[in-house]
């Protein structure tokens, strides 16, 4: 049996779990300082490329913006990546959301 798609899932698990635990609790947590959130985002793109959920042209791409804002959930880090090389131009930018304590949420390509 091949290990690696398995291993991915469980990977994709670890990072997808705690954006289920107890609503409403996230204000209670200590925010990760500003690079800490940054390399966590660079961690989930990363990730998402391996699965090929990205493109390879986002590996290695710093990130252009990092915000503690108020969300749904609680506090959340919104962290903003720029490709100018990804097709088409809609999604040339990349925000990788992180709960206030480092771990992955979600991501999307609205600047929202």
């Amino acid at each position: 049996m091949n290990l690696v798609p398995r291993l991915l899932m469980i990977l994709g698990l670890a990072f997808a779990a705690p954006a289920a635990a107890h609503p409403g609790h996230h204000e209670d947590v200590e925010p990760v300082a500003r690079s800490t959130a940054e390399f966590q985002a660079q961690r989930a793109v990363r990730l998402m490329i391996r699965q090929k959920t990205l493109d390879p042209s986002w590996t290695d791409l710093p990130p252009v913006d990092a915000q503690l804002r108020d969300g749904a959930e609680g506090h959340q880090w919104r962290v903003v990546f720029k490709n100018p090389a990804a097709k088409p131009a809609t999604r040339r930018t990349l925000v990788v959301i992180l709960t206030a304590d480092g771990k992955y949420v979600s991501f999307n390509h609205t600047a929202k």
